[in-house]
């Protein structure tokens, strides 16, 4: 596991482009054409392939997170505590809502852009917890109350037709892959 968290800190955390490379993604004023369109458009393409990779280990670990939290799920409801308000037993991690460190709040327009790329990218209806899951796999965070928050937000698009209210707390895309 901290092979992978390494390889993902080397390729992410900091882009440092390569000293050939600096002369090429100098700001320029006007359109690039020929030989420095092209290198630009190499270390672009790169850049999305790293971006591709990193991407796959997130739902990787994503993955691994959901069998664990059913595991732990199944050792909960065989010790007879499933779903009662005053057991006194540790919350689950998918009961605790902490914000990860590096994350930035969200809100307004920005967490409806957020929510929407979010369900168009599930194509399945989510519920405002997964939604909240999701801003947070992506380095975002609503501000407390985040159910409300989260909750009032969808309300708004589905008010202007971008997304639509399948069931109590379940909305779905209304554009692209979702709708």
């Amino acid at each position: 596991m901290s092979h992978l968290r390494a390889r993902i800190e080397r390729m992410v955390l900091r882009y440092e482009p390569a000293p050939e490379d600096r002369l090429f993604l100098r700001p320029r004023g006007g359109l690039t054409t020929g030989r420095v369109k092209a290198r630009i458009l190499a270390i672009q393409a790169d850049l999305v392939e790293k971006l591709r990779v990193i991407d796959e280990h997130v739902q990787e670990l994503v993955d691994r997170r959901s069998v664990l939290v059913d595991g732990l799920r199944q050792c909960r409801d065989a010790l007879g505590g499933k779903d009662l308000r005053f057991a006194c037993r540790e919350p689950l991690p998918g009961e605790v809502h902490a914000t990860p460190i590096g994350t930035r709040e969200v809100r307004g327009a920005d967490l409806r852009d957020a929510l929407r790329r979010i369900l168009r990218e599930a194509a399945r209806p989510l519920t405002i917890e997964e939604a909240d899951r999701g801003l947070r796999a992506r380095g975002m965070h609503a501000p407390a109350p985040v159910a409300k928050l989260i909750s009032n937000a969808f309300a708004t698009e589905v008010r202007r037709g971008r997304a639509r209210r399948v069931g109590l707390g379940e909305y779905v895309s209304a554009e692209g892959a979702g709708g």
